[in-house]
């Protein structure tokens, strides 16, 4: 199951500054690559998903589920992968999935909030971010179906 976001892809991309160009992702956990999230990055992200309309995420308990395995792109650090595990109290109903974040910049220039721009449980991000970030978060996408 996928959701996305109006966010646009291409004002994203723009956003980012990165060539749009990039190899398939190598066979890993969603997520296994970047670099850890910083604490403070990490809190601002588990908020910003976990308070997200997209796909749902805000109407499902929090107890349910915890935000997990927080990693940033280290060619493009206003992009990161999240994952949704299920905790004991979600353990039968709660299906696991991950998700993509893109932080905005405000109008300062400084670093802005983090939103949630794909969430599902197969091929997130795919149609948001740029194939180089995909790649080094190491998130997978079918042949051709990458910005």
């Amino acid at each position: 199951m996928r959701a996305r976001t109006a966010l646009a892809a291409a004002g994203l991309a723009i956003a980012t500054g990165l060539m749009l160009a990039g190899s398939a992702a190598p066979a890993a956990a969603p997520g296994s690559g970047g670099r850890a999230a910083s604490a403070a990055e990490a809190r601002a992200i588990t908020t910003a998903f976990r308070s997200s309309p997209l796909g749902g995420v805000n109407k499902v308990p929090k107890a349910q589920y915890r935000i997990t395995r927080i990693r940033v792109s280290t060619l493009a650090p206003t992009w990161a992968t999240a994952q949704q595990v299920a905790t004991a109290a979600g353990r039968n109903t709660f299906q696991p999935g991950y998700g993509v974040l893109v932080r905005l910049a405000n109008t300062a220039n400084a670093p802005g909030p983090w939103v949630l721009v794909d969430v599902g449980t197969a091929f997130v991000g795919c149609d948001v971010a740029p194939a180089r970030v995909l790649t080094n978060l190491r998130l997978s996408c079918p042949s051709g179906q990458r910005l």
